[in-house]
């Protein structure tokens, strides 16, 4: 269907994204359950579409997701809005479009939310005060994440919700990074929750345990989803007790969501020598985000040829790499495959979340053209309806 296509392209499957939604939907039996798709992930149209009509949410984080979401006919009332740094205008915009949730990340935006709409239901992002272990200095979690409202804040969060009449409707919190197993991941959202006070609990309706879950997870594994969706429900149970009430848990799986829905096709441009060692380098023109993506982080990238103009059988090792002019843009160190020459096509898996809005015009390039096969097999733009 997409032969001829120039490459590099990239490529998305409408029944992988129904699958991946029932896969993590039938870990949960939680009764009261909402999963939201992240637009920061991959804000395609067609698959924003296709998300929603399964009756998925929009986890947006900016006005513009927001009014994306609404575009491609998503619920007002199932769109999550977690943001940074919100000025008042942008408030306005929000609070205009009536949406179904919104989480302030800072005590200033909760005054100055509550100052101009008391009265109002509203949720909080929130996080740790703790030192976490953090490796590539990106920091989500903990003392020195510029997200979210931590605990020696919770004080002043009181006495605003109270002074304003507004109502403390949603908790969220985003603790999966860097976490190295489902069960770490638990244990922070448990330690978060033990010390809220009750004053969060009184009209609470919703909460938001976030993301950042890796691509791939197994039963058994570090990252186990049984494991984690039995871990989340049991913290639900546990704020609903609180409460007195039936409290609704939300998810925002954005890389385990989407990943593995999406695919890049990419020629092969060059083959050299690695002096020394029988492996090759591979360079390819794909065209790949110059900072961290899921392809840098799974140990085992599906990989396939797709196509070969010569047929030789001999097995080789390749460390492969886009065509930008950096480093950052490898894709595996180790990969075994026929013989592989200039011309022939490679197909890269789990492309399917970050890749594609990431990609820049790095060294003044055309960011690659996207499809999408819908599940009746029909190819689509990325606009199309």
């Amino acid at each position: 269907m997409l032969r001829g296509k120039r490459t590099p392209f990239l490529v998305y499957s409408l029944e992988e994204l129904e699958a991946s939604y029932r896969r993590i939907r039938d870990h949960f039996q939680y009764e009261d359950f909402l999963q939201l798709i992240p637009l920061k992930t991959n804000p395609l149209p067609p698959l924003l579409r296709a998300a929603f009509s399964m009756g998925m949410g929009a986890d947006v984080c900016s006005v513009e997701e927001m009014n994306l979401a609404i575009s491609q006919g998503c619920r007002r009332e199932l769109i999550s809005f977690t943001g940074i740094g919100l000025n008042e205008s942008e408030m306005d915009e929000i609070a205009f479009e009536g949406i179904g949730a919104l989480h302030l990340d800072s005590v200033q935006e909760l005054e100055m939310w509550c100052r101009k709409w008391p009265g109002t239901g509203i949720g909080i992002r929130l996080n740790l005060d703790t030192r976490i272990d953090e490796r590539c200095g990106c920091i989500y979690v903990g003392a020195e994440s510029k997200m979210g409202i931590k605990p020696p804040d919770f004080p002043a969060v009181e006495r605003i919700i109270k002074d304003s009449g507004c109502r403390l409707v949603g908790l969220h919190c985003h603790l999966a990074p860097f976490a190295k197993s489902s069960l770490e991941y638990i244990r922070r959202i448990e330690s978060l929750i033990e010390r809220c006070p009750s004053f969060m609990f009184d009209e609470i309706e919703y909460f938001n345990a976030g993301g950042g879950w890796p691509a791939l997870m197994r039963e058994g594994g570090s990252w186990d989803p049984r494991e984690l969706a039995e871990g989340l429900e049991k913290i639900c149970k546990e704020i609903s007790s609180r409460a007195n009430r039936s409290v609704q848990l939300r998810i925002e799986p954005g890389e385990h969501l989407l990943a593995s829905c999406g695919a890049m096709i990419s020629e092969v441009r060059v083959v050299k020598d690695i002096p020394g060692e029988e492996r090759r380098i591979l360079i390819l023109d794909a065209l790949l985000p110059p900072i961290e993506c899921p392809l840098h982080k799974e140990p085992s990238i599906p990989l396939s040829v797709l196509g070969r103009k010569r047929q030789e059988f001999e097995n080789y090792e390749y460390a492969i790499y886009g065509r930008n002019n950096t480093a950052r843009d490898y894709i595996t160190k180790s990969w075994r495959a026929p013989r592989l020459f200039p011309g022939d096509t490679i197909s890269i898996g789990m492309c399917g979340a970050y890749v594609g809005v990431l990609i820049s015009r790095f060294n003044w390039r055309e960011p690659p053209e996207q499809w999408v096969i819908t599940k009746e097999g029909r190819v689509v733009s990325e606009e199309d309806g």
